[in-house]
């Protein structure tokens, strides 16, 4: 018989994730844990950069999402930069980084005119719909993980 680390690494090796249940955070906990990180300035430590229109943070689904980000990526909650759009759906400036994560197609628009063509070229760009939308249901979430994966390889790959 195999032991918990021995049995997740055969299954990482098989190319099987492995989900573990977790208990739902409060609400209005995670709406204001995701705020106050999206609200220090990491720039300089910029690794991952998400992109969504202005309001989203404060949806409890979002916030939610974007609170277990950093975790779910493998990386520190400093090396995510949130930068939110404007009511007119722009963005204003994009800092460089390996990875990008787009919320919504509309952002992914508005991201595609601060980029050059080799910045998307040397990055990893991901872009998933709306975060209410992608957690609402198994198929969406099962699509919101596809879409991640390559993400999580990215920053791993940059190192830590």
């Amino acid at each position: 018989m195999l032991d918990d680390g021995a049995r997740l690494r055969v299954l990482a090796e098989m190319g099987i994730a492995v989900y573990r249940l977790r208990r739902a955070p409060e609400p209005t906990a995670v709406v204001a844990e995701a705020a106050a990180s999206a609200d220090a300035d990491t720039s300089a430590t910029a690794r991952l950069i998400v992109v969504c229109a202005r309001g989203v943070r404060t949806d409890t689904r979002s916030a939610l999402l974007l609170k277990l980000l950093p975790h779910a990526l493998g990386i520190a909650s400093s090396a995510l930069t949130l930068v939110e759009a404007d009511g007119a759906g722009q963005v204003a400036a994009l800092p460089q980084a390996p990875a990008y994560l787009l919320l919504g197609e509309a952002c992914a628009a508005a991201c595609a005119a601060h980029l050059t063509l080799a910045e998307l070229d040397a990055a990893t760009l991901a872009v998933i719909a709306a975060p209410g939308d992608a957690l609402r249901a198994a198929p969406g979430k099962r699509a919101l993980w596809q879409n991640l994966k390559p993400l999580a390889r990215r920053l791993r790959a940059t190192g830590s």
